[in-house]
C-alpha cells in the first residue's frame, strides 16, 4: 500500500486560507463600499435638509420683515443675520437691495432675500426677490383732489377727459368741466359731460411726512426768488452739487417765481403761506416714475401758457437739453429747439391752488387746502390729462399700505458664502 504525499496537504491549507483572505477582503471591501454609499447618501439627505432650512430661512425673514413696519430702516443691506437653531441645524437671512445698496431711502425699491441653511456639513442658500405692492392713498385716484371747495369760474373750462374732479368738500362749477365729479356737496349752473356724485366718500391725502421725507432726500438749492432761464435735473444744478435723483429743496419765506426754465427731478419748495407762481412757459417732469415732479408747501399759482406756446430755445436764448439733460434721449449744444410748456407727474400743494393761465398738467393734482371758498380755483381754461398709473403705482410715500409679494420666477440658488 503506497502512501500519498503530505506536500498536497499543505497546498489546500494554502488555497484555503487563500480564499479565506479573498473572501475576507470582500467583505472588508463590501463593508467599505456599503459605508461609503452610506456617507454619501447621509451627504444628499444633509444637502437636501439645507436646501428646506435655507427656503425656511427665507420665510422666517419674510414673517420678520412683515412683523416690523420699520424695517427697512433697521436692516442693514448685505448682512447675515445672527444664526437660528431650526430643525436640526441653522439658518441665516439677508435682504440685498440690489437698486442702490440701501434699502432705507426708498420704499418702492425691489428687494432680493437670501435664505442660508446649515446642516452637519453641508450649506445651501437660495434667493428670492419682493417686489412692493402698494395702495395708492384714495386721492390719486383722481385727476385733481382738494380738501375743501373746488372752483370753476363762468365761462372757463376744467378739462378732464373721462377722469375724475374730486372734493371731500363742495364742487362750484360755474363754468364746465369735461369729466366726472365726486364731493360732498355740488353747487353752480355749469355743465358736466360725465357723472356728478353727490355725498361721496371722501378721499385721503398722503400723510404730512411726505414732505419731510423729500425733504431730506433732497439737495437745497439758493436761487433767490426766481427760477428762470436754466435748467435743474440730476445733471445740472446752477446753484451747486447735483443730486443723482433729481430731487432739490428750496426754501423761502417769500413769493417765489418759476418760468421759462426745464426741472428734470422732484422740486420740494417749502414757503408755508407765501404763492409760487409757475409762470409763461415751463417743462417740469419728474426724474424718477416713482418720485413726484412738485411738491409746494405754500400757495400755488399756474400762469404758464400750453396750448399755444413752447418752451423755445430761440425765445430764451437757453439750451434746455444739454449733455447733461437729454430732452426724448437727445441732445445738442445748439438753442434752436422747442418743448411742450407742461408740468408732468404728480403736483401736491398744501395751500391753494389756482390756475390762472391756460395751463396743461400731465399727471394729478392734489391740494389739501380746506378753505370753503376756492381752495382750488379754475380761472382760466385748464386741461389735466390724468395719468392713472399714479395710482396702479404710486410715487413713494404716496401709498397708505405696502406689502411685498414674490416676484414670479424669481427663485433661484446661490453660491454659498
Amino acid at each position: 500500500m503506497k502512501r500519498r504525499p503530505r506536500h498536497r496537504s499543505g497546498s489546500v491549507t494554502i488555497a484555503v486560507l487563500g480564499v479565506s483572505v479573498i473572501v475576507a477582503i470582500m467583505g472588508v471591501g463590501g463593508l467599505v463600499a456599503a459605508h461609503a454609499q452610506r456617507r454619501l447618501i447621509e451627504t444628499a439627505v444633509d444637502a437636501r435638509r439645507a436646501q428646506a432650512l435655507a427656503r425656511s430661512a427665507v420665510e422666517l425673514a419674510r414673517i420678520a420683515i412683515a412683523s416690523d413696519p420699520n424695517w427697512r430702516s433697521n436692516l442693514k443691506h448685505n448682512q447675515w443675520s445672527d444664526p437660528l437653531s431650526v430643525g436640526g441645524g441653522s439658518v441665516r437671512w439677508k435682504i440685498v437691495d440690489e437698486a442702490d445698496g440701501d434699502p432705507s431711502n426708498n420704499t418702492v425699491d425691489p428687494i432680493r432675500l437670501y435664505g442660508l441653511g446649515t446642516r452637519a456639513g453641508s450649506t445651501q442658500v437660495c434667493s428670492v426677490m419682493l417686489t412692493p405692492q402698494r395702495t395708492a392713498y384714495s386721492a390719486l385716484a383722481a385727476a385733481i383732489h382738494v380738501a375743501g371747495q373746488l372752483r370753476t369760474s363762468s365761462g372757463k373750462t376744467l378739462s378732464l377727459g373721462s377722469a375724475v374732479a374730486s372734493s371731500n368738500g363742495t364742487i362750484r362749477n360755474d363754468g364746465a368741466i369735461t369729466g366726472s365729479t365726486e364731493s360732498l356737496l355740488y353747487i353752480g349752473s355749469g355743465t358736466v359731460s360725465g357723472t356728478k356724485t353727490i355725498a361721496a366718500t371722501a378721499k385721503a391725502f398722503p400723510p404730512s411726512s411726505v414732505i419731510s421725507t423729500y425733504t431730506a432726500r433732497g439737495t437745497p438749492i439758493s436761487p433767490g426768488n426766481t427760477i428762470e432761464k436754466c435748467v435743474l435735473s440730476p445733471g445740472s444744478n446752477p446753484w451747486g452739487a447735483t443730486n443723482p435723483n433729481g430731487v432739490y429743496v428750496w426754501n423761502a419765506n417769500s413769493n417765489l417765481t418759476i418760468r421759462d426754465c426745464r426741472i428734470v427731478g422732484t422740486l420740494v419748495i417749502n414757503a408755508p403761506g407765501r404763492t409760487v407762481d409757475i409762470d409763461r412757459n415751463v417743462l417740469i417732469q419728474p426724474a424718477r416714475a416713482d418720485y413726484p415732479a412738485l411738491i409746494i408747501n405754500a400757495n400755488a399759482d399756474f400762469k404758464f401758457t400750453s396750448t399755444s406756446e413752447l418752451l423755445s430755445e430761440p425765445d430764451v436764448g437757453v439750451n434746455f437739453n444739454p449733455a447733461s439733460t437729454p430732452y426724448a434721449a437727445a441732445s445738442d449744444a445748439d438753442t434752436l429747439d422747442s418743448y411742450p410748456s407742461e408740468v408732468q407727474g404728480l403736483v401736491h400743494v398744501t395751500g391753494t391752488f389756482t390756475a390762472s393761465g391756460n395751463a396743461r398738467v400731465r399727471g394729478l393734482i392734489l391740494v389739501e387746502s380746506g378753505a370753503l371758498t376756492s381752495a382750488a380755483d379754475i380761472t382760466s381754461s385748464f386741461e389735466i390729462i390724468y395719468n392713472a398709473s399714479l395710482f396702479s403705482s404710486p410715487p413713494d410715500g404716496y401709498a397708505a399700505a405696502s406689502s411685498l409679494i414674490v416676484a414670479p420666477a424669481s427663485w433661484r440658488r446661490e453660491p454659498a458664502p
